[in-house]
């Protein structure tokens, strides 16, 4: 630390540092306008808020089911496999069921499928629009039933469910997790995380004059040989004659 007089030019000038002032701000002043370096841009501060969505159930469910419309008639097929993170169990209880005129394929929950082969009482179908009547009065009693259950969520104020096929009248229908009720033009559906395999293999075999099942159950293997979430035994159910 320097304590000695005032080294040469390093006196503080007071004016000067006023005059210096003024000239930036006035540009009569005898110095002139001084230019000022621009100011560094300064990162603007964004708050991102993130809205997860709070779910112990799975996105892609870890199964496969297949379905198939024939001659008027509607087949389903399904894995055995029960997963839950690394564990596997070869279920006991199947995932495909028939109900009065219905066939009934689920993935999503083993509850869900439980309260749609014991609890549901599906009403049967009236009028000549049957697509029509999924989309208002069963899926109204579906979603009766899911509630009393205690199964059904809301999220956002939407109430959302598990996914399923439904066989009826010879047409193969989706129902999704957002309640809707889909129809491919395609005479064959899958749903699960062996989902995309499965309709590989539908595709492939559609046009070799295989019988329904012989048709699902390649299916269901093609999804079994690639897929961790997928297992034997198969299983399958059609509607009445």
């Amino acid at each position: 630390m320097h304590h000695g007089p005032p080294r040469p030019g390093s006196e503080h000038h007071p004016a000067a540092s006023h005059d210096q002032a003024a000239a930036h701000t006035d540009p009569e002043h005898p110095l002139g306008p001084l230019a000022l370096p621009e100011p560094e841009p300064q990162p603007r501060r964004v708050t991102v808020r993130v809205r997860r969505r709070l779910t112990t159930r799975q996105e892609h469910p870890l199964t496969v089911i297949v379905g198939l419309a024939h001659n008027g008639r509607v087949h389903l097929g399904a894995d055995s496999a029960g997963v839950a993170g690394y564990t596997l169990t070869v279920r006991a209880d199947a995932k495909l069921f028939r109900t009065g005129p219905y066939v009934m394929g689920f993935t999503s929950s083993f509850r869900m499928g439980q309260l749609l082969r014991y609890a549901f009482q599906p009403p049967a179908p009236d009028g000549d629009d049957l697509h029509r009547f999924m989309v208002t009065t069963w899926v109204d009693a579906l979603r009766t039933c899911l509630k009393n259950g205690g199964w059904a969520r809301k999220d956002s104020e939407q109430e959302q469910a598990g996914t399923f096929l439904v066989g009826i009248h010879g047409r193969l229908l989706t129902i999704d997790s957002d309640y809707q009720v889909g129809e491919s033009i395609a005479p064959y559906a899958a749903v699960g995380c062996g989902q995309d395999l499965a309709l590989g293999a539908l595709h492939a075999t559609q046009h070799l004059g295989l019988k329904p099942r012989t048709r699902l159950t390649a299916a269901l293997a093609a999804a079994a040989h690639h897929s961790a979430g997928v297992a034997e035994p198969f299983t399958h159910v059609a509607t009445r004659r």
